[in-house]
């Protein structure tokens, strides 16, 4: 025989009050997310660069964006190899993210160049 006891089901009250506050916290982020700016910092820029250039290239490097007039994805976090930018960062979330923009693209026709803020959140929140 055991000595452990089974466990107790949680009393309906609380299963509301777990419910609540579950839905706060979810509501608070999804605000949270959609307050936010996309680009704010090198680190971002130089992650959604690499997003960018494998949704648009097909490839990790980022030259195009960094030599552009556009600079709201110019970033400090790059290094340089045989002639080409990338970023510092390592590649695997943008990896990833690049598929899942790739879909979102497929399914609103959003793109990174052209609808920056609203792909951006909408990616954050599937994520996070």
């Amino acid at each position: 025989m055991s000595d452990r006891t089974p466990p107790r089901d949680v009393p309906s009250e609380r299963r509301w009050i777990l419910a609540l506050l579950v839905a706060a916290c979810v509501g608070l982020h999804i605000a949270w997310v959609y307050q936010s700016v996309p680009l704010q910092s090198a680190n971002d820029r130089s992650r959604w660069s690499t997003i960018r250039a494998l949704v648009e290239d097909d490839s990790y490097i980022i030259d195009r964006f960094q030599v552009s007039r556009d600079r709201s994805w110019a970033t400090i976090d790059l290094a340089q190899k045989e002639g080409h930018l990338y970023s510092t960062k390592p590649p695997l979330l943008p990896t990833l993210l690049a598929w899942l923009v790739e879909g979102l693209t497929a399914a609103t026709g959003w793109t990174l160049a052209t609808r920056t803020l609203d792909l951006t959140r909408t990616v954050l929140l599937l994520v996070n």
